[in-house]
């Protein structure tokens, strides 16, 4: 990559430096480079190739996603708003789209902003229409989210890849006999069939077609699968035979599918973060953030958990509470320096204990007021707003940088029978996301050092944390809601109090102590724990 740069660098005429047949073969060793995670040197000869040939979209969509997959968030963004409206970059196909979208889709207010520039250059692009109506129904508004894919073309003129990608949208939309019509669709004509199979297993059972349970079987026996189509399948067998009850066919095949899809957890990298984030200087030394200060309007709540704990659950129920808005699984690095975070697998960024410790008070409300003040905006929450709540996993991770940020905010951590927790983070295909989900052994030893994260900074917060037990959440209902009313200083009305008890009828405790189905197959497992 770098001798064809060298070669063309001496000519005369820089706008021949670089020929197509040379970015041709500098975008296939980059997409080398970013498979192998080689992000730093194909960052240095994008920046390179981008000063020689401005604006070309290949090596636009290249830089992105290294810039992605370094982690370097904010600029990911400030990179795309420099060059989305040059000239040349408007020659933007549908992996460019898709690839801006893999990021953007969470940063509602840019994915909406990014996607109509596009339609209005291409307002045949479906793909766009498909990612901004996801974007839409994320962002709660289910309404133009739909409109924005009545404006699309039939899903019957959509190539396979773009009729699942509507199909996912209409599932995120609760349109679920919509999104099955579709699969089905698409299952008849031959295409993605294990992706459909799989995608229908994912809908609620009851709109499940009578034959699926037969079509993942055969699949299953096909030859030349490729290992994400085992993952899939047997995955989706699994689901099937948890809801028929067949708890031995459906623990096997969830292990089958764990086997393919996860690696070894690091636990010393982990262990480390952990160690940091406990056992941090300026909180021994008594200099933890003032909370004297007036509380700012808007006060972020983050809901502390392991995967499949109930976060969503208890996140649902106290957005009806009166001046309480929820923003979901939104990452606060989005908006802030995303260097000052630890990483979901715990790793540190540089220097990470001295620049939280020695983070300035004007920084600090820099920070806060970016954060609560763009999530407001982009979910156009209304101005009677107090509470803004989060339930990004593995922010227990982050309890030190968030506690500096937002010294006023609010912490409930929810706590799971964790046989439970361990069963369901089992049956999930986190796609190689939660690898510490594998086997019951691993897990525990994460859950332990979880524990002791939040054991921890409950101590250090005090009246700014709580807890609640899922199983309390879903057998009584009433008693978890008035702890977080009192917790959270908020009055309700009489009208209010009836709406919060109508919500409260759709929790079910019918999966409180599933592990037990299983019980037989922790096999030399103590379970004297649950």
């Amino acid at each position: 990559m770098k001798n064809i740069l060298k070669n063309n660098s001496t000519a005369p005429d820089k706008r021949k430096r670089i020929t197509p047949a040379d970015v041709a073969k500098l975008v296939k060793v980059g997409r080398g480079l970013l498979s192998k995670g080689e992000t730093g040197e194909l960052i240095g000869i994008c920046n390179d190739v981008l000063r020689q040939v401005p604006g070309h979209p290949d090596i636009v969509h290249l830089q992105f996603l290294a810039l992605i997959e370094d982690r370097k968030y904010s600029e990911s963004i400030r990179f795309l708003q420099k060059w989305g409206k040059h000239p040349v970059s408007r020659n933007v196909s549908t992996q460019h789209i898709i690839g801006y979208g893999y990021y953007l889709i969470k940063r509602f207010k840019s994915a909406h902003e990014h996607l109509a520039n596009v339609l209005s250059m291409k307002p045949d692009m479906h793909v766009a229409r498909l990612l901004m109506s996801r974007a839409l129904s994320d962002a709660g508004h289910p309404e133009p989210a739909l409109e924005a894919l009545k404006k699309g073309p039939a899903t019957a003129s959509m190539k396979p890849q773009d009729a699942m990608t509507c199909a996912t949208v209409l599932h995120r939309l609760e349109q679920f006999d919509s999104a099955r019509s579709v699969l089905e669709k698409l299952l008849k004509s031959g295409s993605m069939e294990v992706e459909c199979a799989y995608e229908l297993v994912r809908l609620p059972a009851e709109t499940w077609p009578a034959e699926i349970s037969r079509l993942v079987d055969d699949f299953l026996r096909r030859p030349k699968l490729k290992d994400r189509q085992k993952i899939l399948l047997h995955f989706s067998a699994g689901r099937i035979a948890d809801h028929q009850g067949r708890y031995r066919d459906a623990f096997q095949n969830f292990a089958d599918a764990k086997k393919l899809s996860t690696n070894e957890f690091d636990f010393d990298v982990f262990g480390k973060a952990v160690a940091v984030c406990i056992g941090e200087p300026d909180v021994r030394s008594g200099s933890l953030p003032a909370r004297t200060k007036k509380a700012p309007a808007v006060t972020p709540v983050f809901i502390l958990g392991l995967p499949r704990s109930g976060k969503t659950t208890l996140e649902s129920l106290m957005a009806r509470m009166p001046g309480m808005a929820a923003c979901g699984e939104v990452s606060p690095r989005m908006f802030v320096d995303e260097d000052i975070f630890i990483g979901a697998q715990g790793q540190l960024p540089p220097n990470y204990a001295d620049r939280i410790a020695g983070m300035k008070s004007t920084q600090q409300e820099m920070y806060a007021r970016q954060y609560t003040g763009q999530i407001c905006e982009q979910f156009s929450l209304p101005e009677t707003t107090r509470y803004i709540i989060n339930t990004m996993p593995h922010n227990f991770l982050n309890l030190r940088t968030l506690n500096r940020i937002f010294p006023h905010a609010k912490y409930i951590c929810v706590h799971r029978n964790n046989h439970d927790l361990f069963t369901f983070c089992f049956m999930k295909n986190f796609k190689n996301e939660y690898n510490y989900t594998r086997d019951f052994d691993t897990f525990m030893r994460y859950e332990k050092l979880f524990q002791k994260v939040v054991s921890h900074w409950q101590n250090v917060l005090d009246s700014n944390f709580t807890t609640v037990r899922y199983e309390d959440m879903v057998t009584s209902p009433d008693t978890v809601v008035s702890k977080m009313l009192e917790f959270l200083d908020v009055d309700v009305s009489a009208d209010q109090s009836q709406m919060l008890k109508a919500a409260t009828s759709d929790l079910t405790d019918r999966y409180v102590d599933h592990w037990k189905n299983y019980q037989d197959l922790f096999a030399k497992k103590d379970t004297s724990a649950a």
